[in-house]
């Protein structure tokens, strides 16, 4: 068996590291810079009013030059995000949710690379596309600026433009992400790092268009658990190997992986170390049959962020405790959750797929009567969604 001490609540998982100081940082710059060039050099308004929205929509602007720039290296578009409005494709559906808790977390763009030969050039270029996408909008508000006079909406784009060049392009890590100005440094100067980021891409496009985890591509999957245990997105790939190794049938190897997600998890961010904590919530009671420890881990997850459903995990816990009916009604739940979002990507169908497995458990303990078997199969649906 794999030693698995934090999944098993024989230590706890390490404390979050707080990146406050980025913002700190940004602050002091912001105030100091501003007062001091105006003091040499006339500077264009800024009207606060107008701060907001503008901002969003540099945002928008600067993830969609991300796509398109990946779109000229062979990079279908998979999905953006801008503030809590996210839109992605999901097997054969587009998704589109809005999410507030993520109002506030700045923008990200989706390409979805075709498996092939991995090439450095077309992924930094579509990095670099988000960041030249606002210096030619700064560019191009100065130049209105310089023939029509100067206005607020006009300096405001300004000013709202120069400030994510300057965030993006500047290199730094936060959790599991980059800047683009650390990813572009990172496709320049580690290509081991670089080959397994664009491996997770390649994976990632994968699950996007329907493969179940056990279809993805094995090479791939190894390529992008290469680097170092300390590499951004090391966290994310375990999890992803967790997936595919619990959909392949190898149990131990998947909960050494979710070890190892746990291990990770300081560095990891908020959102991610919450579904860390639900994975663990489920594996404690779908393949340890820890009743106790599926509660613990589900109340862990519940005070970083509320879950979507815990659904889910309940008909793990009910399968353990033999509540057989509960199991068919958390399955349907779940199920509704999924058709109501339109997911259908191998994730989805991954899940769709162990729900199937729950009913089939149920019914072959109930006795596999045809009420049972009735009782789960209308409860089943394999309608289209991720």
């Amino acid at each position: 068996m794999v030693p698995t001490p934090i999944l098993d609540l024989q230590q706890d998982p390490p404390k979050p590291i707080r990146r406050w100081w980025i913002w700190a940082v940004a602050v002091v710059i912001w105030s100091i810079a501003g007062p001091f060039l105006g003091s040499f050099v006339h500077l264009p308004p800024l009207d606060g009013r107008l701060f907001f929205p503008v901002l969003y929509a540099g945002i928008a602007l600067h993830e969609a030059g991300h796509l398109v720039a990946g779109r000229l290296g062979g990079m279908r578009p998979g999905g953006i995000a801008i503030g809590g409005f996210l839109f992605h494709k999901s097997g054969r559906n587009w998704v589109y949710r809005f999410d507030y808790r993520r109002i506030l977390s700045g923008g990200i763009a989706k390409p979805l690379p075709p498996k092939g030969e991995i090439r450095v050039a077309p992924f930094a270029w579509m990095v670099a596309g988000g960041p030249l996408t606002n210096a030619a909008l700064a560019g191009a508000s100065a130049v209105w600026m310089g023939y029509a006079g100067e206005s607020a909406l006009a300096g405001t784009c300004f000013w709202m433009n120069i400030l994510l060049v300057v965030f993006s392009a500047w290199p730094y890590s936060v959790d599991a992400n980059k800047s683009d100005g650390a990813r572009i440094l990172l496709l320049l100067r580690r290509p081991a790092e670089a080959r397994a980021w664009i491996a997770l891409l390649m994976i990632l496009t994968e699950e996007a268009s329907g493969a179940l985890p056990r279809e993805w591509d094995g090479e791939l999957c190894d390529l992008a658990l290469a680097p170092a245990p300390g590499a951004p997105e090391s966290s994310y790939v375990e999890l992803l190997a967790y997936y595919r190794s619990l959909d392949r049938g190898a149990d131990e190897e998947a909960l050494g992986h979710l070890e190892s997600c746990l291990a990770r998890s300081a560095k990891s961010g908020k959102l991610l170390r919450h579904c860390f904590f639900i994975e663990a919530s489920c594996a404690s009671a779908g393949l340890r049959k820890s009743v106790a420890n599926a509660r613990a881990w589900l109340e862990r997850a519940r005070k970083l962020r509320k879950p979507e459903s815990t659904d889910g995990i309940e008909a793990a816990i009910a399968l353990c405790e033999e509540r057989y009916d509960d199991v068919f009604q958390r399955t349907a739940a779940v199920r509704a959750y999924l058709d109501k979002r339109r997911l259908d990507g191998g994730l989805a169908r991954f899940l769709r797929e162990r729900l199937e497995l729950f009913d089939r458990k149920s019914v072959e303990a109930i006795g596999g009567g045809v009420v049972c078997e009735e009782r789960a199969g209308a409860k089943s649906s394999w309608a289209a969604t991720d």
